[in-house]
């Protein structure tokens, strides 16, 4: 049964794959993504305000 499932996830797995490019590309975008979130988020941190929620 376990190797069943393995079987069909593989063949899913493979029926669905991305060329190489596709991944690559994908990977670099959310690497800009992260970076510029990060250079924004330094700066934007500086300038918030305390958390402002009571204790419970």
């Amino acid at each position: 049964m376990q190797t069943e499932a393995l079987h069909a996830y593989l063949r899913w797995r493979n029926a669905n794959s991305r060329h190489r490019d596709v991944l690559v590309a994908e990977h670099k975008e959310r690497a800009r993504i992260r970076a510029k979130k990060a250079s924004v988020g330094v700066a934007d941190r500086s300038q918030q305000q305390p958390d402002q929620r009571t204790p419970t």
